[in-house]
């Protein structure tokens, strides 16, 4: 049963709510707050992103981590990027996220290996002048990179 506003807004007009307490959500159906708190808690309607940890500024030592984002600012030069997975929770949905930018000159990007580019692509092109976000999903036993670029200029 989905949750609606109705379920919220009767949910929250309780000073005290039992778990065993039925809410109409219609002329003809209830809801307990025991099944609205399960549905607010689906981690299939939780938005990935929300679950990211707060943004870190530098490349770690062995590769990225899964569920944090990097902002890297300005590339220079050569860069080689890597994926830590060893230990993982595959209990959870992973995904690695890093934005960059580029200057005047782009940069050099060695990228993981062993990773798939959506739709079958090779590894993006790195232009100058424009800002990159990437994001890879673990999907099975795959790693599938989705990049993403912005001219900057």
């Amino acid at each position: 049963m989905a949750v609606t506003y109705k379920d919220i807004d009767l949910l929250s007009q309780k000073s005290t709510v039992a778990g065993t307490e039925k809410l109409p959500v219609s002329d003809t159906q209830y809801i307990t707050p025991a099944q609205i708190v399960d549905d607010l808690l689906d981690p299939q309607s939780v938005n990935e992103v929300d679950l990211l940890t707060p943004v870190e500024t530098s490349y770690p030592s062995g590769g990225f981590r899964s569920n944090k984002i990097y902002d890297l600012g300005t590339l220079t030069g050569s860069q080689t990027f890597a994926l830590y997975t060893t230990g993982i929770d595959s209990t959870v949905k992973n995904e690695w996220v890093w934005s960059f930018e580029t200057g005047s000159t782009a940069p050099t990007i060695s990228w993981p290996s062993g990773m798939i580019w959506k739709d079958g692509s090779a590894p993006p092109t790195i232009n100058t002048n424009c800002l990159y976000e990437i994001s890879v999903r673990k999907i099975g036993s795959r790693y599938v990179g989705y990049p993403v670029e912005v001219k900057l200029s």
